[in-house]
């Protein structure tokens, strides 16, 4: 089983305590989901991308934005489908951007993870200049 760092799980329980809807994301394999299971300090839901790997790869930002909208005003959103959901319409408070895979990825993951960062959540950060990114581990 894999675990966070003191430092991070420090910083982000900071987060916790400053922002309501939090988003998590970040290449395939660097913790997303260790780090919202971890943390997990109230009794917000977390709502994750990979909870819809049944569905179209089209309808997986519009899912998690419908989740969104039911979950309450606080709730914390990971998986490596949130820069698309953001560029759809996801409204949040604060990003998380972890930018270390914790394992070797496959060739498709790290050209996803690319994809991601480099025209999706590039776009959306243009767009939502107002909205604080934390790119870890260096903001940690």
């Amino acid at each position: 089983m894999r675990h966070c760092s003191d430092e991070l799980r420090g910083f982000f329980s900071g987060l916790l305590k400053r922002f309501d809807r939090i988003v998590v994301t970040g290449p395939s394999g660097c913790g997303k989901s260790t780090l919202a299971n971890e943390v997990q300090i109230d009794d917000r839901p977390i709502l994750r991308s990979d909870d819809f790997k049944h569905i179209g790869f089209e309808d997986v930002p519009f899912a998690i934005i419908e989740s969104a909208k039911h979950a309450g005003p606080r709730w914390v959103a990971e998986g490596v489908m949130l820069p698309r959901a953001l560029r759809k319409g996801l409204e949040c408070d604060a990003v998380v951007y972890l930018d270390k895979p914790r394992r070797p990825q496959l060739r498709g993951q790290e050209i996803q993870g690319r994809g991601m960062v480099g025209k999706v959540f590039t776009e959306w950060r243009y767009k939502n200049p107002s909205v604080p990114v934390f790119r870890l581990p260096e903001d940690a």
